[in-house]
């Protein structure tokens, strides 16, 4: 039978759907809904918030995006981020910045754990592809050349261009999680913390 009325799911942060297998199974859902309305209208729409302006690209990728289809309306609470502040021990790793950066004589396990708490989860799979290659050299914890790291991202269908990996670093670098280094003409990538943090990085999954 038709409905008359559309049904609406409302997603307040959609962003903070941490599982890249829900979010595609929620697109997967808006796609693939065969019930219609009298008007052929698909009877399922979502009406979601994000915190982050580049949400559609740092947590989808092409496929899903296209799926949810969503029209963008910027609407500002201008609200203070008082509750996102309160997670873990956020005092000991903000930077000048307000954001949550790491240093080296800051970093530990707890406070490595706090910021992959609060990145998208394509930005951990970034990392942790980083710290495979990393740990997987002749010397043990050797930085990593840029396009390793790219071709590696793009068998695993983490990203599909260079200017995605690279938006996503661009974040690792402003959280303190990796560093970037320029030997004679060619770009590198490290993630200089210990090996006790190196752990957490490997054992942390998404939500």
């Amino acid at each position: 039978t038709k409905r008359k009325r559309p049904l609406y799911l409302i997603i307040h942060n959609i962003d903070s759907f941490r599982s890249r297998p829900a979010q595609d199974a929620l697109a997967a859902l808006l796609i693939h809904s065969s019930s219609v309305t009298d008007n052929d209208i698909r009877t399922i729409r979502l009406v979601s918030s994000v915190d982050h302006v580049n949400t559609s690209t740092l947590l989808w990728d092409p496929e899903t995006s296209s799926n949810f289809a969503f029209l963008w309306q910027e609407v500002h609470t201008f609200e203070p981020y008082i509750e996102e502040l309160k997670r873990g021990r956020m005092e000991k790793i903000k930077g000048r910045t307000g954001k949550r950066t790491l240093t080296l004589s800051s970093s530990t396990p707890a406070s490595i754990r706090d910021v992959l708490y609060t990145i998208a989860p394509r930005h951990t799979e970034v990392l942790q592809a980083l710290v495979k290659l990393q740990t997987a050299t002749t010397k043990k914890n050797d930085a990593v050349k840029f396009q390793k790291l790219l071709q590696d991202c793009q068998n695993q269908c983490i990203v599909f261009s260079d200017s995605q990996l690279r938006q996503y670093l661009t974040e690792l670098v402003d959280h303190g999680l990796i560093q970037k280094q320029q030997e004679k003409g060619t770009e590198y990538l490290k993630v200089p913390h210990d090996a006790s943090c190196i752990e957490v990085i490997m054992e942390f999954k998404s939500n």
